[in-house]
Parts: C-alpha cells; structure tokens; sequence
C-alpha cells in the first residue's frame, strides 16, 4: 500500500494564491494582475514606457511621441538608442525635436555607451548651423574626454570635422593643440589630432603644428605619435617641412633612424626633404661621422633609411658622393647586398630609383593593375616587390615588419583570401605581382 506524504508548508504555500478580494485561491490559477502604472525612466533598464503602456503594442513613432521631454533618458538606454536613430534615418521634422533636445547636452551625451551612437547618427543630418550650435554646447574638458575616452565617442569628433570645416571649430582646435603632444600619445587621441591635420582649415593645421614641435621628436618615436608626424607631413607643404624637420631632428638623425617607429618617418622625411635640410640630415648621417654610417648600414632599421637616402638622391654626383662613403663600411653589414643594390640602381639607372619605381607604379594604376593608391605613401623598397598579406610586410631581408595602425588594433585579413605570389593574381606588366597596399606606419 502506498504511503501518502504529507504536503509540506512550503508546497501549501506554493498552490495557494490570493485573490483581489484577499480570499484564498488554493490550488487554481493566479488572476492576472492589472497592468502596472510606470513612466519612462532613464536608468538603463533598456525600456521605453510611459503610463498605461508598454513598449510591445507600440510603434517606434509612438514610442517617440510618448518620450519627448525625456529624450536624453531614452537615448541612454539599448531600446531608445535604436527608437531615436531609427527616427533620424527618417529624415522628417522629428530630427529637428531630436536636435532641440539633445544639443544642450551634447557633451553628456558623447560620453555615454550608447548616447555617443544617437550623436553621431544625429550629426548625419544635421545643417552647418545646427553642428556650430552643437560644437558651442562642448566645454573644454569634455572636448578632452571625447577625443579619448573610446573608439565611439572620438569618432564623432572625426564626424565634425569631416563634415563641418568652417572657423567655427576655432576653439575645439585651439583645446586640441594645447594639448597635441599627450594626446599624439593615445591610440585615440592621436586619430583626433590626425582629423585636425587632414581636414581642418590651413590655419587650424597650423596651430596643432605649433602645439607638437616641440615634442615632435619624442612623438616620433612613440607608437601612436608617429602617425600624427607622417599626417603632418602628407598634408603640409614642403616650405614648413624643411623649417620644422631642420628645426626638431638637427643632432637626432641617429638615434631617430635606428628607432623602430622613428625609421618609418625618418624615411618618409628623406624621400620628402630639399635643400638645406637635405643638406644637414646627409652631413649628420653619411658625411661627418664614420661610426654613425657604420651603426647606419648595420642597423635592422638604419639600413633601410641609408637606402632610402640612396633611392632619392637628386644627381649622378650625389649618387657617387654616398657610393664612396657608404662602400667602405658595407664589409660585415646583413644588409650589404640591399644598400650595394640601391647604389648600383641608382648609378646605372635612368633618374633616381624611387622616381623609376613611382613612374611604373603609376603605369599599373593607370592599366587597372591596383585599385587603391594608398601604397604610393610606402617605401619604394617595399613596393617594387609583391608582399604577403598577412598583416605584417616582408622586409628587405625576410624578417617581418609589422605596422601598427591605431585605426585597427588587430590584423583582419585572411591569408588564405589573397596571395599575391599565385599566378590568378600575377600581372604581365613589368613583370610585378600586384599587391593589396598595406599601411606599415606604425613599426616594422
């Protein structure tokens, strides 16, 4: 016979319900409750809902309506992140609201996790007027913060200046030239100070110049803060480069060309420099110090600024000028072989062998051989040859030479996706293998 087991007190409790009327219910189904009355908080629980509602039997315009007043709350939440630039992508009257309310709390705004996606979206439809409006809200501090604080909340810097050059943004630039150095530093800042380069006005480049000279040596050097030295030089005309290089490297040039980060530039200077300056960087590298060409020429990274000073010699005599000093000091370089093949390129051939390489590259762009031009800004040593797409560029001498982008912390592409070495990918114009240009700023 089986024994029966007595319902505990927890089980009675558990089939017992109680009515509105304050009766017991045992055993039967609770009666659904009313719906609670609730208004819209801001509190990050990723609802919207005002009173008598939820969000489930709305549409996103009704949801919208139901918030105004409350529109900074909503844009901090998940929910109300995608109800308001879902409302912006509309591209009605609503964008208008959208902007009156949140403009005074920009700042704020660009700040949080998710309010920095409803301002960016917001700035894709904003007027010049309404983003002077908006850049007038930003304190200095929040400036600061903003061009720092993560990926997401500098990129809506990144959006004000590409889409709003006017004089406007005098004050922002003038808050990111005081402190141009510490940020050049930081892989996000020295992005916000790359924008100002790229896109702001002459004079507003001018005055993030004169904020980094002074620490433009030490930039060059750092991981981040050399990419803002290569913008500087991409975006400025020759005049002011021979007056600042001459001005910041005199008596570097040495210890900048065996630096990792540092070669980079340093080659990218030679190829660019004239005159007096030019003058000055081969006296202090090749001509006045035998020790330093010998540390020059055996150098992982000093080799490859000797070649570039070879690759842009501008005459016959200055290509036999470097042949008799730099030979001498080859005998037990690894990269002999290299160097003696820049000087024999640039003896027999026909112009300065950086200006041979550009002229045919420009032929392959021209016959649909590359499709991006970005590899124009490498070394000419590395693009006579085709490189593996691995995320790291083969150097002169087999090593690898990784390149640190700011922009992308980590390598995305697929080995097996691309190889330039296969004969799908082999070009029949002077018999070069097109290459997918990589950037190789940041180091080797």
């Amino acid at each position: 016979m089986k024994a029966t087991v007595a319902p505990t007190a927890k089980q009675n409790s558990m089939n017992t319900s109680v009515d509105s009327n304050g009766n017991g219910n045992n055993g039967g189904a609770v009666p659904a409750q009313p719906q609670r009355q609730s208004s819209y908080s801001g509190s990050g629980s990723g609802t919207f809902s005002y009173e008598g509602h939820t969000t489930d039997a709305l549409s996103v315009v009704e949801q919208f309506n139901a918030s105004i007043g409350r529109l900074c709350q909503a844009a901090c939440t998940v929910r109300g992140r995608h109800a308001l630039t879902g409302i912006l992508r509309q591209q009605n009257e609503r964008v208008q609201i959208i902007f009156n309310e949140l403009a005074p709390h920009i700042g704020t705004l660009a700040l949080d996790m998710q309010g920095c996606h409803v301002v960016r979206t917001l700035l894709d439809y904003t007027t010049p007027e309404q983003n002077q409006i908006i850049v007038s809200y930003l304190t200095d501090d929040q400036v600061l913060e903003i061009a720092t604080n993560s990926q997401h909340s500098r990129r809506i810097l990144q959006s004000i200046f590409e889409r709003f050059q006017s004089p406007a943004l005098d004050r922002v630039v003038m808050v990111i030239a005081r402190e141009a150095g510490a940020l050049a530093a930081t892989q996000q800042g020295c992005i916000t100070v790359m924008q100002v380069v790229e896109n702001g006005l002459p004079h507003q480049r001018n005055v993030i110049l004169e904020g980094l000279v002074p620490t433009l040596a030490k930039l060059t050097m750092d991981p981040y803060g050399n990419y803002v030295v290569q913008a500087v030089l991409d975006h400025t005309d020759e005049s002011t480069i021979n007056e600042i290089v001459l001005k910041a490297y005199r008596g570097y040039w040495l210890l900048l060309s065996c630096n990792k980060f540092a070669s980079n530039v340093m080659e990218k200077i030679v190829r660019t420099v004239s005159g007096n300056t030019r003058t000055f960087l081969i006296q202090e590298l090749v001509l006045a110090d035998a020790n330093a060409l010998q540390t020059l020429v055996h150098d992982g990274f000093g080799n490859f600024v000797i070649q570039a000073i070879i690759d842009s010699a501008t005459s016959a005599e200055e290509v036999a000028m470097l042949a008799e000093k730099v030979r001498p000091v080859l005998g037990t370089s690894p990269y002999a072989h290299r160097i003696e093949a820049r000087l024999k390129g640039s003896a027999t051939g026909a112009g300065p062998a950086h200006q041979r390489h550009n002229n045919a590259q420009k032929n392959r762009i021209a016959n649909g051989h590359f499709n991006d031009v970005r590899g124009e800004g490498r070394n000419a040593s590395e693009r006579e040859r085709p490189q593996p797409i691995y995320g790291a560029t083969q150097g002169h001498h087999g090593q690898g030479r990784r390149g640190y982008d700011p922009h992308q912390s980590q390598s995305t592409s697929n080995p097996s996706s691309t190889n330039p070495t296969s004969s799908s990918n082999a070009s029949s114009h002077d018999g070069v293998a097109p290459h997918v240009p990589l950037r190789r700023r940041g180091g080797r």
